[in-house]
């Protein structure tokens, strides 16, 4: 992460420009409701398909703020087929 994100905890203001995919305002890119769309549809398949669960159930997992709310170490996620 970039240390403009991280300057963010400390009360210092950030560009809202910096992370914009499809672009903003009345250039926005056209495809964008559509991409959003397939992107959700995916996303319930995905559950509706496969268990998820930890792959090391007992592990404490930490959370760290950086752009969103996120763990501090990465997940190894086991999918289950139904």
């Amino acid at each position: 992460m970039s240390s403009d994100v991280e300057n963010k905890a400390i009360g210092e203001k950030i560009d809202p420009y910096t992370v914009v995919a499809f672009g903003h305002g009345a250039r926005m890119c056209p495809g964008r409701r559509l991409a959003e769309q397939e992107i959700f549809l995916a996303l319930i398949q995905l559950v509706k398909s496969y268990k998820m669960e930890l792959a090391h159930p007992g592990k404490v997992v930490g959370q760290v703020m950086r752009l969103n709310m996120m763990p501090d170490t990465p997940l190894a996620i086991v999918f289950i087929p139904h």
